[in-house]
């Protein structure tokens, strides 16, 4: 699981957000869609980054018990002149989909089709020798949203508020969807509704080792 805890602990490092349908474009450097992400600049980039993949991981167990990571690509591009530019894969495979029913749904969250199955795409960078140097997260300095992909095997919605503050306000359509999550110094907000006055940005972020 260290992957998956090494990408939320990068999101809340850099602030993040994540996004509903349509396409957003600002500042001409990057265009934000479902399925698709074109970035004509990144901010913070290393100059070691030859390629650009969108991933999903999951995490199987063997006969053991121990558990392992497996990942699927959905969509794969050169980094050329500052930038790139992924489209993602129509279909992703169920066994790298997260079930619901797996994850403990907060109290005061209700989610209306508890067999659905989700994945969530993390951005990687490579070298030229193949090795992961990083990851690009798309948020807004502005107002702190981060901006995830996540991909449904069906329709869904996920809303409530926890005791803790915590809310959600999403509807999953069957395919990709953008999703937003506020982070900033108080309870975590999810959504799948474009936020107002959101500048958002591609962001060179490097592995916590």
């Amino acid at each position: 699981m260290n992957r998956l805890f090494l990408m939320m602990i990068s999101a809340l490092i850099c602030g993040m957000v994540l996004t509903s349908c349509g396409t957003d474009v600002d500042e001409n450097s990057v265009v934000i869609e479902t399925s698709s992400i074109k970035a004509m600049s990144v901010e913070n980039v290393n100059n070691n980054i030859v390629t650009v993949k969108a991933i999903i991981w999951s995490y199987k167990q063997h006969s053991d018990g121990e558990w392992y990571s497996v990942a699927h690509e959905v969509a794969s591009s050169k980094f050329e002149n500052g930038g790139f530019e992924l489209i993602f894969s129509e279909n992703v495979p169920y066994e790298f989909l997260f079930p619901e029913s797996d994850r403990i749904v907060p109290e005061g969250v209700a989610v209306s089709d508890i067999k659905a199955k989700t994945g969530l795409i993390e951005i990687e960078e490579y070298s030229s020798t193949g090795n992961r140097t990083g990851c690009i997260f798309m948020f807004s300095n502005d107002n702190h949203w981060i901006i995830e992909f996540i991909y449904a095997d069906r329709d869904f919605t996920e809303k409530g508020k926890t005791q803790y503050g915590e809310e959600y306000d999403c509807t999953y359509n069957e395919g990709w969807n953008i999703r937003y999550r506020l982070s900033s110094y108080g309870p975590n907000k999810f959504t799948t509704k474009k936020p107002l006055n959101g500048n958002f940005k591609c962001y060179y972020v490097r592995p916590i080792r």
